[in-house]
């Protein structure tokens, strides 16, 4: 950023009276990239020998008078590579309005990195929108300066639930058969990053696997249920789905000693917008030996 100097034999950076940095907008999605090309020249006036002068947020310029620019805007801002985006993203000080780290690459563009607004962005659901602003001013040939913004208009696109483990979530449970009915719980964790999306969840299948007997297909994944069966599912929420097994009234008597069965569920997360995601859970149930029962009657001629 360069020093107005004025005096003797000096010059002086102001801005012309008239405007032939023009305003852009530009479009993007929220998952477009990390680091956005801004050629804001294109549509400016002033002929080849413009160049890129300074970058700034838009808090204190007048848009609709072009009176007053941000004085920072009198400083020339340093040029870095436009093929190396690490050393502008780490060397600038200037951001975007919502706080987007941006600098001047090489070849006359605004370098835009979305990393630090990346939150804001995969917050947003299919089809709404988050507006940044950038004020630049380009240098004329005469070594005036002139000054516009450039708009920059995301738009969300929908990010599917994810469905997984943290810390003591768990997704299996193993149960020792005991001739009655048994239980067991344990806890998922559901987000979404689209902050206005309700996430329903379910159990969808079970496939069962080992020593199966006789076992009925639909009271089998009934013994799991899931609660709650909607969520926020927020970014930063944890453990906020709870899965519960209960057998009642199979106690799994036809296991012998040694023998398991498996059941294997597959619970669903769906954000309602065609975005879904999976986890299973596993209960292992290993029989035991149960002792004889002797039933009869014993009758005879006195």
């Amino acid at each position: 950023m360069a020093t107005q100097v004025t005096g003797a034999g000096g010059t002086t950076t102001s801005f012309s009276n008239t405007p032939q940095a023009k305003d852009d907008i530009f479009f993007s999605s929220e998952d477009a990239g990390s680091v956005l090309i801004l050629n804001v020249l294109a549509n400016d006036l002033g002929g080849a020998a413009k160049t890129l002068y300074s970058i700034d947020d838009t808090v204190s310029a007048s848009i609709a008078t072009k009176t007053y620019a941000p004085a920072d805007l009198l400083t020339k801002d340093i040029t870095y590579s436009s093929s190396d985006d690490s050393a502008g993203a780490a060397g600038t000080t200037d951001t975007s309005l919502l706080g987007a780290r941006i600098w001047i690459a090489s070849d006359g563009t605004i370098h835009y990195s979305t990393a630090s607004i990346d939150g804001l962005l995969q917050s947003l659901a299919a089809g709404q929108i988050l507006v940044d602003k950038v004020t630049y001013a380009i240098q004329l040939g005469n070594g005036t300066l002139s000054w516009a913004t450039a708009t920059i208009q995301f738009t969300g696109t929908n990010d599917k639930p994810d469905i997984h483990l943290v810390t003591t979530d768990k997704d299996a449970a193993s149960l020792t058969e005991t001739s009655a009915p048994l239980t067991a719980s344990g806890t998922l964790t559901v987000n979404d990053a689209d902050v206005s999306d309700t996430v329903s969840a379910s159990v969808t299948s079970v496939s069962p696997g080992g020593t199966t007997g006789s076992l009925d297909s639909a009271a089998v994944i009934n013994m799991l249920t899931v609660s709650p069966t909607s969520l926020t599912a927020d970014a930063g929420e944890t453990h906020n789905l709870t899965w519960s097994f209960n057998s009642t009234p199979q106690a799994f008597d036809f296991l012998a000693a040694g023998e398991t069965l498996t059941l294997t569920y597959t619970i669903q997360a769906d954000d309602g917008h065609g975005g879904t995601d999976t986890q299973t859970v596993t209960v292992t149930i290993t029989g035991t030996n149960d002792a004889a029962i002797i039933d009869g009657t014993t009758s005879g001629a006195v």
